[in-house]
């Protein structure tokens, strides 16, 4: 049986720089790999990609760093301005993105929150303008949206937008967020993690009550619940979150025989098998024994290139 799915994006050197396609074949228990780049020769107009989704149509939207892309499979579209808003998802740095039903969330990093309408092709602002939205999640029916330096906001299922207006202090730098257990975890690039309560909708609005648990002492770059578990992406490795004492222990890479620790960017996990994204060694494959990551595969970039940086 052969499936084709979507890995990661994958930034090829400084100067050169390209979307990875993995096509997983499955043959008996054994996984072999096949790797194809897409690059401005195929018809990608912008080569750093930081953030892909994909809609209940199968399209794959890319953020990059000047806008968003479409992919079908074969060829790739730029969405056009809206004429009525002026608005353009183009010409800004994506830090996420998020589909759901008929609408493209991008978070920019000079515009704050915009939303593209699939079927109609209008485009909305969402809040704040200039302001960096780095991070995009599902909570429930609503989007739970977060700034770099301006907390959280809410989307709900009507498109309706809904600032923090908590009193608390609200957590700065934001670089990863993520729901586990109806609980939503927050990082921070100085390696602090909270906690954020959503609380009622009241005549003022939504607002999070925030706990701080930890501090990692090293960035944080994402934050991402896979196979029931709270995983942390950080410049020294990986971590995961223990709910019987709350706090998070650090997850060792065995590769080689040698304990290893790589700049880790995200995560994903497929058929029993996590893919690491790393921020110059690659893509590597590993299985989970309960305690460490044992590495069976190490992809790099070839010899035409000099680093291999994963971002999504």
């Amino acid at each position: 049986m052969r499936i084709s799915i979507i890995i990661c994006s994958i930034r090829l050197s400084n100067t050169n720089l390209s979307l990875l396609f993995c096509l997983v074949s499955l043959i008996t228990s054994a996984q072999k790999l096949r790797f194809s780049h897409l690059g401005l020769d195929e018809g990608l107009p912008q080569e750093t990609i930081h953030c892909i989704d994909k809609d209940n149509n199968g399209f794959i939207w890319l953020g990059t760093s000047d806008g968003v892309v479409r992919y079908d499979g074969h060829d790739f579209f730029v969405p056009q301005p809206d004429r009525n808003s002026k608005l353009d998802v183009a010409g800004y740095r994506i830090g996420d993105i998020l589909t759901r039903d008929n609408h493209v969330y991008i978070g920019t990093g000079q515009n704050g929150l915009i939303s593209y309408n699939i079927n109609d092709e209008s485009i909305v602002q969402l809040g704040k303008t200039n302001t960096n939205c780095t991070r995009l999640i599902h909570y429930k029916d609503n989007i739970v949206v977060a700034y770099y330096n301006d907390g959280l906001a809410l989307v709900d299922k009507s498109e309706d937008f809904y600032q923090d207006n908590a009193q608390d202090v609200v957590p700065k730098k934001i670089t990863g967020v993520s729901v586990h257990k109806d609980m939503i975890f927050i990082g921070t690039d100085e390696g602090l993690i909270y906690k954020a309560k959503l609380n009622d909708l009241n005549n003022s609005g939504y607002s999070f009550t925030y706990k701080q648990i930890t501090n990692l002492n090293t960035q944080i770059n994402n934050l991402q619940t896979l196979d029931g578990k709270l995983w942390v992406s950080t410049d020294s490795g990986i971590y995961k979150y223990s709910e019987n004492n709350n706090s998070f222990e650090k997850i060792s890479l065995f590769e080689n025989e040698q304990t290893l620790d790589y700049n880790t960017n995200t995560l994903a996990f497929n058929n029993g098998t996590f893919y690491i994204g790393t921020t110059s060694d690659g893509l590597l494959l590993a299985n989970f024994n309960g305690e460490k990551f044992v590495v069976n595969q190490h992809f790099k970039a070839d010899k035409k290139y000099d680093a291999s940086t994963i971002n999504s």
